[in-house]
């Protein structure tokens, strides 16, 4: 009888779980956007969205991007921690198995208290073995809770993960398309620049020749400098933009290979409200 009840109170207490089990709540959500048909949601879901500018230098920046950057490296570290303490949470539910083995030699000195009787040998080997088994009864879920409270957190470092190469690619893209858009406003600039001199040029033979006053050569110079000034703004910022890419792909300042013109740079004509 004593032993019948011993068995009951260990289910019962196997059965007092900690809390609730978690139920995830159910969100309705739509199939799909009603304005977008059903195969461009598809076409559109299966497709990276930086492939739409189809330029091949911005997917192998992309793609250094997600190898070297810093940032990313540290997110799937912290997937691997998550993983490790996951594990080691989850082993606690098994029996644990600790064993150990020594070996060492000892000498006994003749000369002590008593002294050892002539011919006993004062040396020889000495073994150890050692072991123990323990392991701790879920009855409560402790262990069960923390574990699935582990496997949780490691779910939510994959999701950081994901979060983070979405963030990282969307940052290339733009500083790269912002640098293409640097390039053309200094292309711009020395041709505006060209043609300031060469109207300065002019304007100081009209001078020296009678034809205008010196105002007008004045006036032509400070333009012609105003322009060298947006010249050099628009280059120190292309040097600026081209940190930031290379701290992107983590790298050391460098010079960023370029790809497509601005103007070659497919852009879609307006987001589509179904790309992900």
């Amino acid at each position: 009888m004593n032993r019948r009840a011993l068995v009951t109170l260990i289910v019962l207490a196997s059965g007092c779980t900690l809390g609730p089990d978690y139920k995830r709540p159910e969100v309705p959500v739509p199939e799909g956007w009603r304005e977008v048909s059903t195969s461009e949601q598809e076409s559109l879901a299966n497709t990276p969205w930086w492939e739409l500018f189809q330029d091949p230098e911005l997917l192998r920046l992309i793609q250094i991007a997600l190898v070297e950057n810093k940032d990313l490296a540290i997110a799937v570290e912290r997937i691997e921690e998550a993983r490790a303490i996951y594990g080691f949470t989850r082993a606690d539910l098994f029996p644990k198995i600790n064993a150990g083995a020594s070996a060492s030699r000892v000498h006994v000195s003749e000369n002590g208290i008593p002294n050892l009787p002539s011919g006993i040998d004062n040396e020889g080997p000495v073994y150890t073995v050692a072991g123990s088994v323990f392991w701790e009864l879920d009855f409560f879920g402790r262990v069960r809770r923390a574990t699935e409270a582990e496997l949780a957190q490691m779910y939510a470092a994959e999701q950081s993960r994901r979060a983070v190469v979405l963030s990282l690619v969307a940052d290339v893209a733009r500083a790269y398309v912002d640098l293409r858009e640097l390039d053309r406003r200094v292309e711009i600039s020395r041709r505006t620049l060209e043609s300031r001199i060469a109207y300065v040029a002019l304007a100081r033979d009209r001078f020296e020749g009678g034809v205008t006053s010196e105002l007008d050569l004045r006036q032509a110079e400070a333009e012609q400098h105003r322009t060298a000034s947006f010249l050099y703004e628009f280059e120190g910022l292309v040097k600026q933009k081209e940190n930031e890419l290379s701290q992107l792909l983590g790298r050391n300042p460098s010079a960023i290979a370029r790809g497509r013109s601005l103007e070659e740079i497919t852009v879609p004509p307006s987001v589509p409200s179904g790309l992900p």
